[in-house]
């Protein structure tokens, strides 16, 4: 995940009916992964958790 300000670091992203929220230690929000700004590049492979897929979702707004 990229945020524009430094390198990129890593954030949890949790599904429930509500969508995807992301939980992030630069923040005390949670948002919707949509709503962070943040650029995704890679999420872990649901099919496979010890793997990951890249991401084509771009940025979050």
């Amino acid at each position: 995940m990229l945020d524009g300000q430094g390198p990129s670091h890593a954030v949890l992203v949790v599904r429930t009916a509500w969508g995807d929220l992301v939980l992030d230690n630069l923040t005390n929000a949670v948002r919707r992964w949509d709503a962070t700004g943040y650029t995704f590049v890679r999420v872990q492979n649901r099919r496979d958790p010890r793997g990951w897929v890249a991401v084509d979702a771009g940025t979050g707004g």
